[in-house]
């Protein structure tokens, strides 16, 4: 069983629309840096992912 892809920031930007509407926990994909071409975190999914729920819980958090 496949758990992680890793997979270059670079491809992934070629894909986008793909790993954009991949929704699945498992196999998780990984955004990585490339040698070629700098990490940019706007446009890595998971993280964008990350931001929404922690914001989602601090303006939950605040309503109690």
């Amino acid at each position: 069983t496949i758990a992680i892809v890793l997979i270059s920031q670079y491809v992934a930007n070629m894909i986008r629309f793909l790993v954009d509407s991949y929704n699945k926990p498992i196999p998780a994909i990984l955004e990585i840096p490339s040698k070629d071409h700098p990490y940019d975190p706007a446009h890595d999914s998971v993280l964008s992912r990350v931001k929404y729920l922690f914001s989602t819980e601090s303006v939950a958090s605040g309503r109690r």
